[in-house]
């Protein structure tokens, strides 16, 4: 078996997962500071709403 190739996949897979949801929460944290009006106040319901779950 190769574990070490097994492990170094799961690091990718972690890294790529880890990256997504910080370019996600990164686009709802600019929308909500520098978005239009409407578009500000659902962002930062999504925030919260993030936040809680």
């Amino acid at each position: 078996m190769d574990t070490a190739g097994q492990h170094v996949e799961a690091t990718d897979k972690a890294g790529s997962l880890f990256a997504a949801q910080l370019a996600i929460v990164g686009l709802v944290l600019v929308t909500a500071l520098y978005a239009p009006r409407e578009n500000s106040d659902r962002a930062f319901r999504l925030l919260d709403w993030m936040k809680s779950s």
